[in-house]
């Protein structure tokens, strides 16, 4: 029945999401089922715009979302009826701007796009606000709302993981490594932290990919570019591209193209995750002004692992709002709140290399560190999950 309720023209990069069961439970689907419109009509970012229209602007988002509704002009009558509900549910965090960003500016390396209230309008002007949505994956602290168009805080990519819970254990061992570290597309974040790490000799302590993906072609003037904006150029080695991993070094079914990291996927990588003491999370983005948890951090929370972040200013700050505990206890976590992505960096690979230099792998986690882990991952898919869903009520009811 839910599938039924699902608008034909819903985005097809949501549909792949909602029309299979890889990555909603029968609970999102009973949600559905229980609402009282007869469609929803559910759209994302745009990605099939890949280099259309403003190449400013990822996937040309200003031009597609003002004119949304000339798209779906046939469905208008049945919206401002209450027949149908628009659901803007966005998987990326450019669709709002808070009060540290400026519209179609770069925040650390995601361009800030005030979708919410261009959407804001377009909904308002066609009469039908009433009946439509907005919901985000990114943090709201920050984010000016309009009373009547509360925006919905749902987490779809951190979320991604609600149904890998049964069979699932937190390990305690003793180890063979000390990092697992996951890298598939290239980010200007990342490749900083994999340059700087080879500086420190991390990549032969670690469980490791480094796909070297992109759409484009990658050659080392590729690379010597993109470092630029945290290295001098003459301080750039490009001797870290040496620990290239080739597709599927850790799954030979993985493809660095089609790379969902659902619920099978996971299940590949967790045995390989269990030979380490700590995940190097390399999140999505770096900005200095906005924090969006995704999948990358979830990951390690349902697999039972600690973990320290290359990524966005104070997202452990964010997981602490979200009643998640961190790592504060066994080593130091001031990283989070430093101003700029390469402090971050740096001060994070600190801590890895003194971990490095301290654990003993042979002595597993302590009881303390295990206390942590399993209240992480209790607390996802209980509390967490539990406000996640009533969240994915506002938003289809």
């Amino acid at each position: 029945m839910a599938h039924e309720k699902i608008h034909p023209g819903t985005t097809r990069f949501v549909w792949e999401r909602l029309a299979s069961y890889r990555l909603l439970g029968e609970e999102h689907y009973h949600l559905i089922d229980d609402s009282q419109y007869e469609q929803l009509l559910i759209l994302d970012t745009p990605f099939h715009l890949h280099r259309t229209g403003d190449p400013t602007v990822p996937f040309d988002q200003i031009n597609y979302f003002n004119n949304i509704l000339e798209l779906h002009k046939d469905t208008i009558p049945d919206l401002r009826a209450g027949k149908c509900k628009l659901i803007f549910m966005f998987t990326d965090a450019w669709s709002t701007v808070n009060q540290w960003e400026t519209h179609r500016e770069y925040s650390g390396n995601m361009l800030a796009l005030d979708l919410y209230n261009i959407l804001y309008k377009v909904c308002s002007d066609a009469g039908i606000l009433e009946h439509s949505c907005f919901c985000t994956p990114s943090s709201l602290l920050g984010v000016e709302q309009h009373s009547n168009w509360p925006i919905v805080y749902y987490n779809e990519p951190f979320n991604r993981y609600f149904e890998f819970e049964e069979g699932v254990r937190v390990q305690n061992r003793s180890f063979e490594k000390h990092f697992f570290w996951l890298n598939r597309r290239t980010r200007q974040h990342r490749l900083y932290a994999l340059h700087q790490a080879n500086k420190f000799d991390i990549f032969k302590d670690s469980v490791y990919t480094f796909y070297d993906y992109d759409e484009g072609k990658l050659d080392e003037g590729y690379y010597a570019h993109e470092l630029q904006f945290f290295i001098d150029k003459q301080d750039i080695d490009l001797s870290f591209l040496q620990h290239r991993t080739p597709e599927g070094i850790l799954d030979p079914d993985y493809s660095t193209v089609h790379d969902y990291q659902h619920v099978k996927e996971l299940h590949g990588l967790k045995h390989h995750a269990d030979r380490c003491y700590v995940e190097l999370v390399s999140e999505f983005t770096g900005s200095d002004n906005k924090v969006f948890l995704t999948e990358k951090i979830a990951r390690s929370i349902v697999m039972g692992k600690p973990f320290i972040i290359f990524g966005d200013k104070a997202m452990l700050s964010e997981l602490h709002r979200l009643g998640f505990r961190t790592f504060s206890k066994f080593w130091d976590e001031s990283y989070d709140l430093l101003p700029t992505m390469k402090q971050r960096i740096d001060a994070a690979l600190s801590v890895a290399v003194n971990l490095r230099n301290t654990v003993d792998l042979s002595q597993g986690y302590s009881q303390e560190m295990m206390q942590v882990l399993e209240h992480n991952r209790q607390h996802y898919y209980t509390i967490y999950k539990t406000q996640q869903l009533k969240n994915f009520a506002r938003a289809v009811q």
